[in-house]
């Protein structure tokens, strides 16, 4: 079981390096509303963004609830 542990723990750390390297690339400079695609604030650091637990996704609750009525 301490195999398994350590083998997922290092493929997670693997994920984790591909995910910064992915988002270091990104040049938008604002996070998009998903359901209209304004601009909602600007990024600077795409990592940190998405580390971050209280990000906005979508301008306002009709926004929400078309994207969500369009996708499910």
């Amino acid at each position: 079981m301490d195999c398994y542990r350590a083998h997922k723990a290092g493929k997670q750390a693997e994920i984790a390096m591909d995910d910064d390297a992915r988002l270091a690339r990104v040049s938008d400079t604002h996070q998009t509303c998903r359901g209209c695609g304004i601009d909602l604030y600007r990024v600077v650091d795409w990592v940190a963004e998405a580390r971050r637990c209280n990000r906005r996704w979508f301008c306002g609750r009709d926004c929400f609830e078309d994207w969500r009525f369009r996708t499910f």
